[in-house]
């Protein structure tokens, strides 16, 4: 499994980006706000690499800048329903910082800004972090 890419970024596009590492080019699928966080195109970037492979879709890779996010994407996908997409996109509005705060709140009103997360799912990620 790959653990971490470091490259010349490529390309950015909305929901990867593809990093070349050595004449071989990545797709790495992240965050709006980690593709937002990422050096101009042509700079060498590192990523934190989470491998997953998937019946449907294959082999896919999704980045983070930190080894906090990527831990936190890991502790949210493995809640019940809520899959990469819906991990990445909790942690576009919740850095793992504030996602932790928030759970110890109990505020799943937080979580629910997320795209794509429903208020039953939010009370489900608080509820299980």
């Amino acid at each position: 499994m790959i653990g971490r890419l470091r490259g010349v970024l490529a390309e950015v596009e909305p929901d990867h980006c593809l990093i070349d590492c050595a004449g071989v080019g990545y797709v790495v699928f992240c965050g709006a706000r980690t593709l937002q966080r990422l050096p101009a195109p042509g700079d060498e970037t590192t990523l934190q690499i989470e491998s997953t492979f998937n019946a449907e879709s294959g082999p896919r890779l999704y980045g983070f800048l930190s080894r906090d996010e990527r831990r936190a994407f890991l502790t949210l996908n493995g809640i019940q329903g809520v899959g990469p997409k819906a991990a990445l996109s909790v942690l576009d509005v919740l850095p793992p910082g504030e996602l932790a705060a928030a759970v110890a709140r109990e505020d799943k009103a937080a979580v629910a800004r997320a795209n794509g997360v429903g208020p039953k799912l939010a009370l489900r990620i608080v509820t299980e972090l």
